[in-house]
């Protein structure tokens, strides 16, 4: 178990006019059969206690890997998991991540509160991932069931940081 009490956390939320089951489906989906190219490899055992690795290469930046142990899989509304973000050469750092998705205006609420950074960088740097990639990209692997973002209507987000 990786030890939150101290670090930082942030919170992304965003709303998907899809169903939950679209969303959890397509939040795994992400890491592993519709990942992105900077995605590299994945191994995933979704149940309690099962592994999940995946390896990224993303623009500008480091190549690492993030060891995931699930502590909770309740599809189609809970995801939760232990990580431990590998860097060649360099630290690493654990956190814990909480994956939701309930019912919300105009579609469900897909929010996940990582906590346990170790800096307002490190912190900083995912956060950043999850405002311009993550949530729209499962918004999209959804949509293959129904629209859900459309130009003229993007995925409505928020994220919040904290100390």
């Amino acid at each position: 178990m990786v030890n939150t009490s101290d670090g930082h956390a942030l919170s992304a939320e965003h709303i998907i006019d899809a169903r939950p089951e679209a969303i959890f489906d397509a939040f795994v989906a992400l890491y592993d059969s519709q990942r992105p190219e900077w995605v590299t490899d994945a191994q995933l055992d979704l149940r309690p206690g099962g592994r999940w690795s995946v390896a990224f290469q993303v623009p500008d930046g480091p190549a690492f890997r993030e060891e995931r142990v699930l502590t909770t899989v309740e599809r189609p509304s809970r995801l939760s998991y232990d990580m431990r973000a590998i860097y060649a050469g360099g630290p690493g750092f654990g956190t814990s991540v909480e994956v939701t998705i309930d019912a919300a205006p105009g579609g469900q609420r897909l929010r996940l509160v990582q906590r346990g950074f170790p800096t307002v960088e490190s912190r900083d740097e995912f956060a950043g991932a999850w405002i311009a990639s993550k949530g729209e990209r499962i918004a999209i692997v959804a949509g293959k069931e129904a629209l859900l973002v459309a130009e003229d209507r993007p995925a409505q987000r928020e994220v919040i940081l904290e100390q």
